[in-house]
Order: C-alpha cells, then sequence, then structure tokens
C-alpha cells in the first residue's frame, strides 16, 4: 500500500490533464460528514475512508471520482450519477442502465463505469471495484479491486506515468522508484 501522502500525489499528477480553469468549481464537493451519512443512506452503501480522506486531500477529486460533498444538485455527484444511471437518461444515452446491484463511483460519461457491487463484501469489508461497459463490449478496467484503496492506487499510478506533461511524468516515475515499484504500467 502507498504512503497516503504518495497517492495524493500521484492521484493529483494522473487527473492534471482533465483539470482547467472551470474545475474550480470541484472544489465544493468537499465531503462532510452530514454529505456521507447522506449518501451511505440512500444508496445503501458504506463510502470507505480512503474516499473520504482522499477527497478532503485534493479538492479537485471530482475530475476523476463521483463528488461526495453537499453538492447535490451537481450532476457529478453520487447521488445524481447514480440516479442518471439506474433510470431513463442512461437508457436514452446507452441504450441501457447499469443493474441495481452497481453503485457508480466514477463518471461514466462515455459509458465506461467503474462501481461498486454491492452483492457482495470483500474481505477488507468493502464492496468490490468492478468496470461495467454500457455500450457494448469495450474493453476498459479489466482489473476487479478488493478496496477503493486498491482502485485509487492502481488509477492514480497509471495515470500519473501516461500523463502528457514531460515534468509530471517524471515526478511519478521519481516517486514510485523511490517507493520501490519498479516498473509500473
Amino acid at each position: 500500500m502507498l504512503p497516503f501522502e504518495k497517492l495524493v500525489e500521484l492521484f493529483q499528477i494522473s487527473i492534471e490533464p482533465w483539470v482547467s480553469v472551470g474545475n474550480e468549481a470541484a472544489l465544493v464537493g468537499l465531503p462532510t460528514n452530514a454529505s456521507v451519512k447522506r449518501i451511505e443512506k440512500e444508496l445503501n452503501i458504506h463510502v470507505p475512508e480512503d474516499y473520504v480522506r482522499l477527497a478532503k486531500a485534493c479538492g479537485l477529486y471530482t475530475v476523476a471520482l463521483a463528488s461526495i460533498g453537499e453538492d447535490y444538485q451537481s450532476s457529478d455527484h453520487i447521488l445524481s450519477l447514480n440516479r442518471d444511471f439506474h433510470g431513463e437518461i442512461s437508457q436514452d444515452l446507452f441504450g441501457a442502465m447499469l443493474p441495481p446491484y452497481l453503485v457508480i463511483i466514477n463518471h461514466g460519461h462515455d459509458g465506461d463505469c467503474d462501481c461498486w457491487d454491492t452483492r457482495e463484501v470483500t474481505s477488507v469489508g468493502e464492496h468490490p471495484i468492478i468496470y461495467f461497459p454500457l455500450e457494448g463490449d469495450r474493453p476498459g478496467l479489466a482489473k476487479r479491486f478488493e478496496s477503493l484503496r486498491s482502485y485509487i492506487e492502481y488509477c492514480a499510478v497509471t495515470g500519473a506515468v501516461r500523463s502528457p506533461n514531460k515534468r509530471s511524468r517524471r515526478k511519478a516515475k521519481q516517486i514510485i522508484d523511490e517507493l520501490g515499484l519498479g516498473e509500473m504500467p
């Protein structure tokens, strides 16, 4: 498991290409105890502490992940996304909806949905994260993740080493080398 500070650093590098001047609004997605409780009640899930920690440490986390803050009206809020991807909007856009046992945690705007599978709980006490394509048999996240932390680590590391910014990519490789993670994708 990566040290949390390094995970945040790599995550920030990985989302850098999608951060723009208009993304400052994403800062309103900071979680509160009230927002997390509401999400847990409405979606009948437990929001892992690592999600809350990452959201608080990286204010622009909503560039890649569903918001878990009090910005309930945002189209990128986890409650809005799940309402949309389990309803008519998803049917109209993709010709399909998510099965009721999946809770989307990314934006899924391209029909590629990373979701908690609520049918089971892993040995670490979380729902596993799986990939679910809404449009045909598209390749995507082929892995299954036992925890949100392992999912975030995978996304942060793979995204950071592929950064289009040469300096950021070098920084990511330096962090990976310092941690002794060897050759990463």
